[in-house]
């Protein structure tokens, strides 16, 4: 089983960025139908809030293809990394109650034995650094994503620890890690002295109201949970059990994933609780532990969330990928929506048409995005070109991706990798969009080496040599459209 079929998709859509019409909930149901027939998606599930309006939960298609079950509201899913946010959430909760400090530097008495890292002296491991995956960990290696025995946190943490030796300096870059919420997590028993499981039930689940979420699956969840098929779309996957729960294991009805949304809408209060604070929750969408975010980038992954730009809007979630599922949630804080949508096949394509279509739903009340432009003048843009070859992968061994180069032409910063060319809009001091964003997600950043590197949402990049061709005249291509 090859670990980059559990890889999360994250995929930037082009589109206009005139505001979608709003469209009722019977509408916007067909969409998804529509995407699940061509898809060829045995079932899906999706759950609408809005604020101040009760939660909509709309479910289709058969759970089960030999027997043809059909879905229904007593059906489970696995919501695969999902599960990272409510991690995250947990230890935030802990951090409050004084149980550990999320930026405090790893101890011999918190966990500091869980990693090994080259750089802890200078830079340390912190929880929030392991929750942002800016840690300097690298993804699980083969066997650990094919283990299916379920393992107690100190015992998956041993199974392999060579999985857990950081690979570059800590707080630098962002680069998705299955590890992080494990170690994170295994801090968060040594430091409560409570497992994990029960912690998440505790503090999480029940405060929320979350009947049905599960980490360990009972008899109920095997029962009730809909059939997981492979790419092929017949192949049925058993329930695989991952080895660090934290990162990717609940299971749970859909209808329970609406308290969680409601909570992020109304900035920590669900049903008259103040369960997170306003700040708590701004935290979760911030990232906070990197070299691009100590630049001004507060796009991309806080702790346990994720941003990402739709018609210029900006919104905040996580996807999830277990075996023979997909999911996904997000929300708006200016729109006062959030969705959760998840189906029982992993075929990456009808998520992304129906992630589109909630998108689109999400952002529906709020005006067109203004885009406005910043200026760079000449000579800071020929401090900038040059090419930027990749300084992190996610999987051990894996090779790095082609290299970036930053051309000036015509009064225009581009990125060429390959054959595609994408304009860099300046937004402001080093910080760049792409032409149909509103937001930056770009930064050039001198580091703490004296070298200049290239962070976004594309990756992670250091300069490594001025191009020949970038002050050449003619210029590159057009960017692709």
């Amino acid at each position: 089983m090859s670990p980059l079929r559990h890889a999360v998709a994250w995929t930037a859509a082009l589109a206009t960025l005139t505001p979608a019409a709003a469209e009722p909930v019977a509408e916007l149901v067909g969409r998804l139908e529509t995407a699940r027939l061509r898809g060829g998606v045995p079932a899906f599930a999706v759950v609408l809030v809005e604020r101040e309006k009760p939660a909509v939960v709309r479910y289709a298609g058969v759970a089960d293809l030999d027997d043809r079950s059909p879905v229904s509201n007593r059906t489970r899913f696995r919501i695969g990394s999902i599960t990272k946010t409510f991690t995250a959430m947990a230890i935030v909760l802990a951090d409050r109650a004084g149980s550990l400090d999320i930026e405090a530097p790893l101890t011999e008495a918190t966990g500091s034995g869980l990693i090994m890292n080259p750089w802890s002296a200078e830079e340390p491991v912190t929880v929030a650094r392991l929750l942002e995956h800016s840690a300097g960990l690298q993804d699980w290696v083969q066997d650990e994503w094919d283990l299916n025995e379920p393992l107690s946190l100190a015992a998956a943490l041993e199974y392999r620890s060579a999985s857990r030796i950081v690979q570059w300096q800590p707080g630098m870059f962002d680069s998705y890690s299955n590890n992080g919420p494990g170690v994170a997590a295994r801090v968060l028993e040594l430091q409560s002295g409570s497992s994990y499981e029960s912690f998440v039930s505790e503090h999480v689940f029940q405060r929320l109201g979350m009947k049905t979420a599960t980490i360990i699956p009972d008899a109920e969840t095997f029962q009730t949970l809909a059939t997981g098929y492979d790419t092929d779309g017949v192949s049925v996957i058993p329930y695989w059990h991952v080895i660090f729960r934290p990162s990717a294991a609940i299971s749970l009805e859909p209808a329970d994933m609406a308290p969680f949304i409601r909570l992020f809408l109304d900035r920590g209060r669900v049903r008259g609780r103040q369960i997170l604070t306003a700040d708590e929750i701004r935290r979760m969408e911030t990232p906070g532990t990197t070299l691009a975010a100590r630049n001004g980038l507060y796009s991309g992954y806080g702790l346990g969330l994720r941003s990402w730009q739709h018609r210029g809007h900006l919104l905040f979630g996580h996807g999830g990928d277990a075996d023979g599922y997909l999911s996904h949630f997000g929300y708006s804080r200016e729109s006062g929506r959030g969705y959760f949508v998840v189906i029982n096949v992993f075929r990456h394509q009808p998520m992304r048409d129906m992630r589109r279509a909630l998108d689109d739903w999400v952002t529906a009340p709020l005006p067109e995005a203004q885009i406005t432009g910043g200026h760079i003048d000449a000579d800071t843009a020929h401090t900038l070109v040059g090419q930027y070859r990749q300084v992190t992968t996610r999987f051990p061994g894996s090779p790095p991706g082609k290299p970036i180069e930053i051309e000036w032409a015509d009064g225009v910063l581009r990125s060429r990798i390959g054959n595609t060319v994408r304009e860099l809009v300046p937004v402001k001091d080093r910080l760049f969009r792409r032409p149909w964003q509103s937001m930056p997600t770009a930064v050039f950043a001198g580091g703490p080496d004296g070298l200049l590197y290239l962070i976004g949402n594309f990756g992670n990049f250091v300069k490594i040599e001025e191009s020949s061709t970038s002050r050449g005249a003619g210029g590159p291509g057009h960017p692709d459209p």
